[in-house]
């Protein structure tokens, strides 16, 4: 099944330090990403674009989601990740989530 997120495969995507920066939350998505779509972490900082670069299918796209929701206990807004696009921006969106809980 290759849109699957197995939390315990050798090479498993790591959490974030207890007060994470924008650079640990891009790390932690694009880690998350590559092993969604099973690709090796060397292609990471290739990564830049949702749309453009990796062309995040809406399986993968809601496996990231959930993943994040569930393992940073945050609400995601789908629509407005799309329209960022943009991995840093997301990033710093995400980051901004964890800090307002």
């Amino acid at each position: 099944m290759p849109y699957r997120l197995d939390r315990n495969a050798p090479g498993s995507v790591e959490g974030l330090p207890t007060s994470p920066s924008a650079a640990d939350v891009r790390r932690l998505i694009v880690d998350v990403l590559c092993q969604i779509l099973e690709r090796p972490r060397t292609d990471a900082e290739r990564i830049q674009t949702l749309d453009g670069d990796i062309v995040l299918e809406s399986v993968a796209f809601v496996e990231l989601q959930v993943w994040l929701e569930d393992e940073l206990d945050i609400e995601i807004d789908p629509v407005h990740v799309v329209e960022l696009n943009i991995v840093d921006d997301i990033a710093e969106y995400i980051l901004s989530l964890i800090q307002a809980k």
